[in-house]
């Protein structure tokens, strides 16, 4: 059965929806459906996306739309429509206050290209098509950035008796960030003194690092994850705290 219904009695604040498409069964076989499988079906965080491609007073439509993951750091949104001399655009970034951050895209060869940055505080993404001084296409969408690194296996003791462990991290920045970042990993002793260190580039999203503590002494020390970029750019990194243990502390009582 199709149903049908006119935008304008339900709004159109923006262009881009959250959408499911579900199905109970529940005489004969009974059967549970949808188009996006997780959890309950009434979770909007789950829905799939919807885009209103046509633009909302005529002119340009969207024939394509590159939108990357909604991540921390610096990203870049692409539509593909037909670009006049009039056409526009612009990204706005909203934190959890309220403070709106602007930027301006670009134009080029049929293609509107739209950064914009995400990080901890922000709380929604809009972007703007222009044409004519007219708003031709709007996309408002609730962010939910993830850490840009998340530990997901740490230690917090380790015996003098058994010195090796081994820590992991998900490294997950946006793509464009990740371009312009390393990966340190630095261990600090109990005086706070870096004990020892090592840097690399940025592979893929989780890195492991094991560590042998044998032959140090015990007391308090700081793992710490960090993604160094250029000069002025904002600071990521997350630490762990591991407690070094004379054998006798953890051994059989």
């Amino acid at each position: 059965m199709w149903a049908t219904f006119p935008i304008k009695t339900v709004g159109r604040e923006s262009d881009l929806w959250g959408i499911n498409v579900c199905r109970n069964r529940r005489a004969g076989a009974r059967e549970t459906s949808a188009w996006r499988v997780g959890g309950f079906f009434h979770q909007p965080k789950l829905f799939g996306k919807l885009l209103l491609c046509g633009a909302r007073n005529g002119g340009a439509a969207i024939t394509a739309f590159g939108l990357p993951p909604l991540r921390f750091g610096r990203s870049t949104a692409v539509f593909t429509l037909p670009a006049g001399p009039e056409v526009k655009g612009f990204a706005e970034v909203e934190d959890k206050a309220g403070k709106v951050c602007r930027t301006g895209g670009s134009v080029s060869a049929g293609a509107v290209s739209l950064p914009y940055r995400l990080d901890g505080d922000s709380a929604a993404l809009t972007l703007v098509i222009e044409e004519g001084g007219s708003v031709r296409h709007r996309l408002r969408m609730v962010t939910e950035v993830p850490a840009p690194i998340v530990l997901t296996r740490a230690q917090k003791v380790i015996s003098l008796e058994a010195p090796r462990a081994v820590f992991e991290a998900a490294i997950q920045p946006s793509a464009e960030e990740r371009a312009s970042r390393r990966l340190r990993v630095e261990l600090s002793g109990p005086d706070g003194q870096v004990a020892d260190h090592v840097e690399a580039a940025l592979g893929g999203d989780a890195c492991a690092v094991s560590l042998n503590l044998g032959g140090f002494p015990h007391g308090m020390y700081v793992l710490t994850f960090s993604l160094p970029g250029p000069e002025g750019a904002p600071m990521i990194e997350r630490r762990a705290s591991v407690v070094l243990v004379p054998p006798f502390l953890t051994g059989p009582q």
